[in-house]
Order: C-alpha cells, then sequence, then structure tokens
C-alpha cells in the first residue's frame, strides 16, 4: 500500500498483542479522535488566538461527519490529525527552549511516518523558522525531523530501491512526456493544476463537509452550492486577515491546498485529503466574521448589523453542528441492526445497500475462499493488500504498483515469486470512475496486463455471484 510506516505499525503490534484486535482498533481509532480533538481545540484556542472563535472552528471541523466517521476506520488520519495539531500546538509554546523545538521537529517527522502529507507540516514549520530568520529553530527543528524520519528514508532509498509509489502514480495520472519535453510541462502542468483545483477546493469542496447532506433537510443543493461558495470566500478572508500574524498553522494550510491541488485526481475524488485543515478553515471563516461584525460596531456604528453577522455566524454553527448529530443518529439507528454481524461479513457489507460495499462483500467472499483454499505461503495481488491480509491471512501488494517488489511491469512481479510460491489475483468489482486510480480502473489495468495479455498463463479457480469477483491462479 501507499501509507507510510507508522499506523500500519500500530495496527500490527494491536493485532499481536490483543484477542479481538479489531474491536481494539476501533476502540484506539476512537481515544486517538478524542485525543486529536482535544489538541485542535487547543491549538485554535493558542495563546495568541481569539479562544471563542478556536472553539467553535475545531468543534465545527472535527465533528464533520467525514472527519468523525474516520474515527472508527481502520485509517491513518484521525492520528495524523492528532501528530499534526500537536506539532503546532507545540510550535504556540515554543520560543527559545530547545527541547520543545526539537519535540516539533519530531511530530512532524513521526506525522510524515503517518501520512505522506506531512511533508507539508514540515515545510511549514521549517518555512516559518526561516521567514522569521530563527535560525537555531530552524536548525534543531530540522534535526528532529531528521531523526525520526531518516531510518525510513535510508530504508526506501537504499534498501527498497524502488520508485516512490506516489511519485510513480502522480507521474502516471499527469501523462507528463519523458525526455526534454518534461522540463517544459512541469511548470505548465503545475500552473494548470494550481488555477484549477484551488477554487474548487476552497469554494466547493472543503465548505461542503460542513453541511453533510444539508438539500436534504432544507433548500436545494444550488442554495447550499451558494452558501458554500459564501463560507469559502469568508474563509479565505479570514486566512489573508491573519497575514501579519501567519505562523506555522496557516503555513500548514497553505502549502497543505497547494500540495492537494498540484497532484493530478486527489483534489475531486479523495476529500479526506482536506480534513486536516476543516478547523483551521472553519477557525478563518469565524475570525473574518468576527473582524466585520467588530468593525461594523465600532467603525461603522452599525451595531445592529455587527449583531446580525454575529447571528449569521451562530446559525452556520449550530446548523452545521445540528446536521453532524442528525446524521450520527440516522447512522446509530441503521449501524444496530448490523452489529451482529462480524467486521468483514459479507452480510454486514450487503447492509448498507450501495454498489460499493456490495462489491466488498464479494471480496470478503473471496478472502474465505483462499484462506480455506491456497497455501498459507501464497501471495495475494489485490487492490487492497492490507485488508486481504486481515481477511486471509495472504500476505501481497497492491497489483498495479508492481515497483513495490522492485520490479518493473506486473506480469514481471508475478514471475518473480512464482517460481517458489502460488500467486494469486483477485479480480474485484468495484465500480470505475473519472480518475485513473479509481478502483475499477485499476483493476481494468491490472487485467489487461495479465489475464487478458496472456490469457493461458492464468486459471480461473474462484468465481462469485454477482457482482461478479474473481480469483485468478498463475499456472505457468
Amino acid at each position: 500500500a501507499l501509507t507510510p510506516p507508522l499506523y500500519p505499525a500500530l495496527i500490527a503490534g494491536v493485532i499481536r498483542t490483543t484477542d479481538h484486535p479489531v474491536v481494539w482498533v476501533k476502540r484506539i481509532g476512537n481515544m486517538l479522535f478524542v485525543l486529536a480533538t482535544l489538541m485542535v481545540v487547543l491549538t485554535l484556542m493558542g495563546p495568541h488566538e481569539n479562544s471563542r472563535f478556536g472553539w467553535m472552528g475545531a468543534c465545527m471541523g472535527m465533528f464533520a461527519v467525514g472527519v468523525a466517521s474516520f474515527a472508527s476506520f481502520i485509517m491513518s488520519d484521525i492520528l495524523f490529525i492528532l501528530l499534526v495539531y500537536a506539532s503546532l500546538w507545540i510550535s504556540q509554546k515554543a520560543k527559545s527552549r530547545s527541547w520543545h523545538v526539537l519535540a516539533i521537529g519530531c511530530c512532524c517527522g513521526l506525522a510524515y511516518l503517518t501520512r505522506a502529507a506531512g511533508l507539508a507540516l514540515m515545510v511549514a514549520v521549517l518555512f516559518d523558522a526561516l521567514i522569521h530568520r530563527q535560525w537555531k529553530r530552524l536548525l534543531i527543528a530540522g534535526a528532529g525531523m531528521f531523526l525520526i524520519a531518516a531510518p525510513y528514508l535510508y530504508w526506501k532509498t537504499f534498501i527498497y530501491q524502488g520508485p516512490d509509489p506516489y511519485m510513480a502514480m502522480t507521474a502516471r495520472g499527469a501523462q507528463l512526456p519523458q525526455g526534454l519535453g518534461l522540463f517544459i510541462h512541469i511548470p505548465l502542468f503545475v500552473a494548470k493544476e494550481l488555477i484549477r483545483d484551488i477554487p474548487e477546493d476552497l469554494f466547493r469542496i472543503i465548505p461542503n463537509q460542513f453541511f453533510y447532506a444539508a438539500s436534504k433537510v432544507i433548500g436545494t443543493s444550488g442554495l447550499w452550492r451558494v452558501v458554500a461558495m459564501l463560507v469559502g470566500l469568508c474563509s479565505t478572508a479570514g486566512f489573508f486577515l491573519r497575514a501579519r500574524r501567519w505562523n506555522s498553522m496557516d503555513y500548514f494550510f497553505a502549502f497543505t491546498i497547494l500540495l492537494i491541488a498540484v497532484l493530478p485526481g486527489t483534489a475531486h475524488q479523495v476529500k479526506y485529503y482536506f480534513f486536516p485543515i476543516m478547523p483551521i478553515a472553519a477557525y478563518y471563516l469565524f475570525t473574518f466574521t468576527g473582524w466585520v461584525a467588530g468593525h461594523c460596531k465600532t467603525r461603522l456604528n452599525r451595531r445592529w448589523m455587527g449583531n446580525a453577522i454575529l447571528v449569521a455566524a451562530g446559525c452556520i454553527f449550530f446548523f452545521s453542528l445540528l446536521l453532524d448529530f442528525t446524521a450520527g443518529t440516522i447512522h446509530f439507528i441503521k449501524e444496530n441492526p448490523r452489529r451482529a454481524y462480524a467486521p468483514w461479513a459479507p452480510e454486514r457489507f450487503q447492509a448498507f445497500h450501495n454498489e460499493y460495499d456490495d462489491a466488498w462483500a464479494r471480496v470478503s467472499e473471496s478472502a474465505t475462499w483462499i484462506q480455506q483454499n491456497t497455501p498459507t505461503n501464497a501471495l495475494l495481488l489485490s487492490r487492497k493488500p492490507d485488508h486481504l491480509y486481515v481477511m486471509s491471512q495472504r500476505q501481497g501488494w497492491r497489483y498495479e504498483i508492481p515497483s513495490k517488489v522492485q520490479c518493473e511491469t506486473i506480469m514481471e512481479s508475478v514471475e518473480k515469486f512464482a517460481p517458489e510460491q502460488a500467486v494469486y489475483l483477485l479480480e474485484d468489482a468495484f465500480p470505475a470512475g473519472a480518475s485513473l486510480n479509481t478502483y475499477g480502473n485499476n483493476r481494468e489495468h491490472v487485467l489487461n496486463e495479465t489475464v487478458r495479455k496472456v490469457p493461458d498463463a492464468w486459471q480461473l479457480v474462484y468465481s462469485t455471484p454477482e457482482p461478479v469477483t474473481r480469483v485468478w491462479a498463475f499456472v505457468e
């Protein structure tokens, strides 16, 4: 998989030390969510911030349906958020003490080992020290980052020696030419991505996360598109309003937006990339509305206008929380009948009644067959190797990234292990989409390079009913 090692190591530790690992993973996820929320509150209410705007931004950002739902998912995002805001909170405290600054660097390094997006945090912290000419702080923070991240980077560069999977996916998604033309096209590609994606990110994707299914409660989708745009404009204005007081938090927000925008296909497909900066975006929203309200009262002498703006901001805040609470209640009612099923039982997935989870149900059935009918040392190529390892106890790698096993092509990766171990390919039924990296599109690419390219080398050994999921064995 693409995830750096820290969170998988945590999950592996839970699996090895507990009798009910899935239950404990979910418990740890919820504990991490509580700690992350507290850390976000402390950061946004920090010593130089408006405490009211801070806790409002923290609540609106962390209790958004998408963010809160990740607390129970086997995902690295909540741990990443905790480490990000721990770094930013310590950064607010650390002005001269060296061990504080070292702790910032170490937290940044741990965040990078949790999600590659931690690179934006590392750059933000170093840039903050650089722009304020705090050379000692810059060196100590950099040393902390290096101390934590260096072993992983050494392994990745000198032992693993394969191309970075993120860079490989980015290059494939960008479809840039090779050779000298690459140097001409990279700046053009970056400019195009930034111009296209940043307005979409700021004025639609992030604000929409605060108003989950709002059009089903009141108004129309058109109305909420306008509301999202206004919220995005106010949030962006709040960011620039703080220009004279920008610190690591503000730079992290900016560099995260830039990083997501410049990567092809991420802005519109992977909305959870924005979760770490949603509390900051909400904080900017309330910072700007508070500033406007204050000027209406003092400069324009229109107290009623200032109060009206504050009431409107309060209504946005409470309506967002109401949507979150309502969605949580509905989810609890729907989830209750599913509690009788095992965590990855096919019946649990089928109970969600959607195309994506129906495909997961067939993956679960196939994993059970693989566990019962293949050698224990068999290798399994799949779209979700970590999930399939938990379900089937068979190791493998992500099927469209042969570089994970130091190979150039998918068939080369298969043939590398086939003489010694049985190799299987899981053909899932996940839906395709517009992005090159959509599950279904990845599957079609893999099938074109394997089963369809050399059909005599593969044997169908298992198949499910609709949506059809197949298990292929390499026999050549």
